[in-house]
């Protein structure tokens, strides 16, 4: 259990005012233990506004493994794999912040993520990649942390029977990712349950995206294409393509009509002609 003590600091001691902050525990260096394998540093430099996303972990399949580490020695985020630095985790773990501050503050700035979707013309898209040798090895996939939470027992099922497993688990999740990135209302979904199906031509499907994927020796690359245009516009779309055949249609029609009609004067003309010199 996490002890307490009551300091005076910054704004708060101007004000007359106290503030808690949790004195360190095992508890807190044991975060900082798995963090910092992820991270590559010492625990020891891991402070409250050390980033722990993207911006310094390499690779989004690395950052999924650290909460499944974290699950694997007791804590739960929920799926809420959104933290950006240290703080901000022991805030989703429900333990007290290692600086000033607040909760409140920390929490307000997790409900409003900054937006990542590229969209075009109604359409968003989203794409990733992700390294090969970030997937990790398992004797069972089906029972390992990190594939129980990350892909469902159909998609394990179908990686399972592929020649090379890793490769297609990471096509699969950097699949995920790119739909996330698409529409970041899956931000909120576990990965396991966004699910990839593939039908009989392997293509990998999802519902409402476009999705393709490709593999090198190394690398997988993935990218999820959604239309964003309501039923009314795509009725719209479809009219205004139909317009233009109909358009092409007519003008190609007017245009061999008109050739026609030239060479028949051409003829009427010629005929006028001859009659004219017989007589």
């Amino acid at each position: 259990m996490t002890e307490k003590k009551t300091i005076s600091a910054g704004s708060a001691r101007k004000a007359g005012k106290t503030m808690t902050i949790p004195v360190e525990t095992k508890d807190y260096q044991r975060l900082r233990e798995i963090i910092a394998v992820f991270l590559e540093t010492d625990p020891s430099r891991i402070t409250a506004d050390t980033r722990i996303d993207h911006t310094a972990i390499r690779g989004s399949v690395l950052i999924h493994r650290m909460y499944s580490a974290l699950h694997s020695a007791g804590y739960d985020v929920g799926g809420k794999y959104t933290s950006k630095t240290f703080n901000e985790l022991l805030i989703i773990l429900g333990k007290e912040p290692v600086s000033p501050m607040t909760k409140e503050a920390i929490q307000t700035d997790l409900k409003n993520p900054t937006p990542d979707i590229d969209s075009v013309d109604g359409f968003s898209i989203g794409i990733d990649i992700e390294e090969i040798s970030n997937m990790p090895s398992a004797n069972d996939y089906r029972e390992d942390v990190f594939y129980r939470q990350n892909f469902s027992q159909d998609e394990i099922s179908y990686c399972i029977r592929q020649k090379d497993p890793r490769k297609h688990f990471a096509g699969m999740f950097a699949a995920k990712e790119a739909i996330i990135k698409a529409d970041n209302y899956y931000k909120s979904i576990p990965f396991s349950e966004i699910g990839i199906a593939h039908h009989d031509s392997a293509r990998p499907t999802f519902k409402n995206f476009i999705l393709s994927v490709s593999h090198s020796e190394k690398q997988v690359v993935a990218v999820a294409l959604k239309s964003n245009m309501e039923a009314s516009d795509v009725k719209e779309s479809k009219d205004t393509v139909a317009n233009l055949e109909r358009d092409r249609r007519e003008k190609q029609f007017f245009k061999a009509d008109t050739s026609l009609w030239i060479s028949l004067l051409a003829l009427l003309l010629s005929l006028v002609s001859i009659t004219v010199a017989l007589k």
